[in-house]
């Protein structure tokens, strides 16, 4: 047989739980020995991709390979920001392999059939932005969260000159075969080459659109008792069994969630390197990419899509009705604050996702520069900063994995309940209190009708208000910790400091350390000139605190704003 490839890609995705007021992960114990279950999806399964064991077929170590290489992927742009700072060499074989290897995805990581125009269109070109960042190249092919798509997606993916989209098979409506029209199901569609799509309003808008097969089941390849070598020998099968006898150009591709290879089955990653491995030896076909095949053989069969995914139902619909007119209201008042000081206050959004992972002044400078009309006065200039981090927290309120467990009181549902709460408070700094008290008044006011079942909470409003909104932490908060951080640092006492959020610079002096033995425990007590900064709003606290630690008692920390107050000083000094 000739003219014959196969392919292996990867999603590489998790939801985003940071703190939105640290941007720092926070602890879980569910996940020790890790940090978070992200950080055991980065040990378990991102890391080993890139270093995965090769053996042969005795059984022999012969080498380690990065398996990123050998793939295709799309990697969320928070995965690769989380591996960036935590891994940074995963992260070096992923930005190497990616050049030629990656495709772009939205971020954040929206229904993008389900989203309003504008949201769409920035979700995209915030991932494309990204992934050129991060990559060095502009991205030639993309893939939609969750593969949703419609025809105004593909549509704007055409104009962005993306160049082909990876879909699911169940995407498929209709091929047009010589004869005409037919219509196609998952089972019966012939997925061993790309299609074109042509848009209906515009017959100069095409892109090719590579559906994936129904996967094999994971579960059912990866988890056998023989072990990863073979399960992974049962995977190429799988893989080079859709190959015919016969020399027309096929691609046998297959497309996998990343977290089967290590996390969900364990020493995954070798299953996959064995995978690869037997189809380079004994598959008739040649290792291709996505974007090799195409070049080679083109799309010459158009194909039409499905509309996009099915609407939610039950307490999702409700959730997603709520946070959507939310949106739409926050999005309008802040069009209307900055369209005064830009060029296009569209531009002005869609430009703003390159300070999505960069948080220098240069970047920010950037910014300004590209959507100013004339050059902004220092509160001008913070303003459109600030309305740029505003649109970030509104659009991550409105991710797909809000939608990702059963209650509204789940971890991914209050995860957008926070990242809208974020963005409030950054309304309240650009709008004013009053229009952002109305906005969250509005946005309980929907959650009120989406109830939540077998909670303490009676539905997603009473979630709001008992889990979301009291987390707020502003730059009094940011001190605080800065402080405690510093204080325990020199603890006689063995105590682990914790580290200052990413989101803030800090500046502490010391001012008065005093500490001694009472028995087996210690009483401490410290006196600090601190300074942070929001590196993104600007948000400050600027003064002076004050640290006390007494035996057999928590962490007290006391903030007064300015220079040392003097009968702070005094009422530290009584404590000795």
């Amino acid at each position: 047989m000739r003219n014959k490839g196969f392919h292996i890609h990867l999603h590489l995705d998790h939801p985003e739980r940071e703190n939105p007021w640290l941007e720092e992960p926070e602890a879980d114990l569910a996940a020790a020995p890790f940090l978070d279950d992200a950080d055991r999806a980065l040990h378990e399964c991102w890391g080993p991709l890139s270093e995965a064991e090769r053996r042969d077929p005795a059984g022999r170590l012969s080498a380690f390979v990065d398996l990123y290489a050998l793939v295709g992927f799309d990697a969320a742009p928070a995965v690769l920001d989380r591996v960036a700072r935590r891994a940074p060499k995963v992260y070096a074989r992923l930005a190497a392999a990616g050049r030629t290897n990656a495709l772009a995805t939205a971020y954040p990581a929206l229904d993008l059939p389900a989203a309003s125009e504008d949201d769409r269109r920035a979700a995209v070109r915030w991932g494309l932005a990204d992934f050129a960042r991060r990559f060095g190249v502009d991205a030639r092919g993309f893939v939609p969260p969750a593969g949703a798509a419609d025809e105004s997606l593909l549509g704007l993916l055409a104009r962005e000159g993306l160049r082909y989209v990876v879909l699911p098979a169940a995407a498929a409506l209709k091929v047009r075969d010589p004869g005409g029209w037919r219509e196609v199901a998952p089972e019966t569609l012939d997925c061993s080459r790309p299609y074109r799509w042509r848009s209906k309003a515009d017959a100069a808008l095409t892109l090719a659109v590579y559906f994936t097969p129904p996967s094999p089941d994971p579960a059912l390849l990866l988890r056998g008792p023989e072990g990863p070598d073979a399960a992974g020998e049962r995977l190429a099968t799988k893989v080079a069994d859709a190959l015919r006898v016969n020399d027309s150009a096929e691609l046998a591709h297959a497309a996998f969630d990343a977290s089967w290879f290590g996390l969900r089955a364990a020493r995954g990653e070798r299953a996959l390197a064995r995978t690869l491995d037997v189809l380079e030896r004994e598959a008739p076909a040649e290792a291709e990419s996505y974007e090799a095949f195409l070049d080679r053989v083109g799309a010459p069969q158009e194909a039409e899509i499905r509309p996009g995914a099915a609407a939610a139902a039950g307490w999702k619909a409700l959730l997603r009705a709520a946070l959507a007119s939310w949106s739409a209201a926050l999005a309008a008042e802040a069009r209307t604050a900055r369209s005064p000081l830009v060029r296009d206050p569209d531009a002005a959004v869609d430009l703003a996702g390159a300070l999505a992972f960069e948080q220098t002044e240069d970047a920010q400078q950037a910014y300004l520069d590209a959507v100013c009309r004339r050059h902004p006065r220092p509160a001008e200039a913070l303003l459109l900063l600030r309305l740029a981090e505003l649109e970030r927290w509104r659009l991550k309120a409105l991710s797909l994995w809000a939608y990702e467990d059963a209650d509204p009181a789940g971890r991914n549902p209050l995860q957008a309940l926070r990242c809208a709460a974020r963005a409030l408070d950054l309304a309240a700094l650009c709008l004013g209190k009053p229009k952002a008290d109305a906005l969250e008044a509005a946005l309980t006011s929907g959650l009120a009708a989406c109830p939540s079942h077998g909670t303490p909470f009676s539905n997603a409003a009473a979630v709001y208000r008992r889990l979301a909104a009291p987390e707020r932490a502003g730059a009094e908060h940011a001190a605080a910790d800065a402080a405690a951080a510093d204080h325990l640092a020199l603890e006689p006492a063995p105590a682990p400091p914790p580290r200052p959020a990413a989101a803030w610079t800090v500046s502490l002096e010391p001012v008065l350390r005093r500490a001694r033995r009472e028995g087996r425990a210690w009483r401490s007590l410290s006196l600090a000139r601190v300074r942070v900064r929001h590196r993104r709003t600007y948000e400050a606290f600027s003064g002076t605190a004050a640290v006390f630690q007494r035996p057999a008692s928590e962490l007290e920390v006391r903030l007064t704003a300015g220079a040392v107050d003097p009968a702070l000083l005094a009422a530290v000094r009584s404590e000795e």
